[in-house]
């Protein structure tokens, strides 16, 4: 005999799904996002970033080497060569010529890695582009989410189909480039802000030093969420002075060591010192003051990675330089 279900257990699944339309509706646009991606990304050659990013991301996961794409920070080519850890590519050492620019160091390494694993060349791609479908994925949950918390659910819905209908989302997240990230990080860390503002607790003070030090090893423009760091911290100090200041330095404290902690992590708590070229360039890039310069990036170093600070000089000295771009076919 057939149990006919009552109405009683069918309200039940029906009561679930009205509760969580909004979140079914997301997951559905993000499988579709999802799939747009996978379709894509087998189909699609090596953008000319991802020709140095992710030779760089094994070298910098598996060998711990910081020398080579020194202009754009670790953490995002590391992530999108986790997969490659199981392939296991022939990764010759890379050699690198002090006398190169140091914006285009390591080119020749890349070059080498891309010469040595031809037969592999569209697999290494695809599976280096994994990890950054996924972090996109993230980005568009954690949108929803903060959305949600912001708006209420309609606002939530409406920022996730935006997003995953948004044709420079559907280009660079899928990708292995530093912008999708980026823009996850930034934020990430505006959220940590605001609600760190809302109740500065201590373990919402170490969220605040987790985001920040994710967003500054993303992507060297991230340097700008320093001086909105600091200024948190500054208002937590000065709201402070007349009564728990013991307890409100321990949590300023906190967040300045997570924020050293994570950037430090990104580089292997690595301390080895440039390349005596490269040094020199940083040195001599301010003529007048080669001695404080000197003196500055010694101390600096002592609790940042060497290879970080190096990375944003060369940030600095692509923009002073630029390059070249084409527009309407023009160069």
């Amino acid at each position: 005999m057939i149990e006919i279900p009552s109405q009683s257990s069918l309200a039940r699944p029906r009561e679930w799904i009205t509760a969580h339309t909004a979140e079914l509706i997301c997951s559905v646009v993000l499988v579709v996002m999802a799939l747009n991606y996978f379709a894509v990304i087998s189909r699609k050659t090596l953008t000319n970033d991802e020709n140095y990013h992710v030779p760089a991301g094994y070298y910098h996961l598996v060998f711990g080497n910081f020398q080579v794409n020194p202009e754009h920070p670790p953490l995002v080519k590391m992530i999108s060569a986790l997969p490659l850890v199981l392939l296991r590519p022939t990764a010759p050492t890379p050699t690198i010529n002090p006398a190169e620019n140091p914006i285009v160091q390591g080119h020749g390494a890349f070059l080498a890695f891309w010469q040595a694993n031809p037969q592999r060349l569209e697999a290494i791609a695809f599976w280096a582009r994994v990890p950054m479908i996924a972090l996109s994925l993230l980005f568009g949950f954690f949108l929803f989410t903060y959305a949600r918390y912001l708006g209420g659910p309609i606002a939530a819905i409406c920022s996730v189909v935006m997003f995953s209908l948004e044709p420079t989302v559907l280009a660079h997240g899928r990708v292995v480039q530093t912008d999708m990230p980026a823009a996850f990080a930034y934020l990430l860390f505006f959220f940590a802000l605001q609600l760190f503002f809302q109740d500065p607790s201590l373990r919402r003070s170490i969220l605040l030093g987790i985001t920040a030090g994710l967003a500054l090893v993303t992507k060297f423009s991230l340097l700008i969420v320093l001086p909105v760091f600091v200024g948190a911290l500054s208002v937590m100090a000065w709201r402070s002075l007349k009564n728990e200041t013991r307890r409100t330095s321990v949590k300023l404290g906190s967040a300045i060591l997570s924020l050293l902690v994570v950037v430090n992590l990104a580089y292997y708590f690595e301390r080895s010192p440039l390349l005596p070229a490269n040094r020199e360039e940083v040195i001599t890039a301010w003529p007048a003051h080669t001695t404080a310069v000197a003196r500055g990036f010694d101390a600096v170093s002592t609790i940042v990675p060497p290879a970080y600070l190096f990375g944003a000089f060369v940030v600095n000295l692509h923009n002073d330089l630029g390059h070249y771009a084409s527009i309407i076919g023009k160069v």
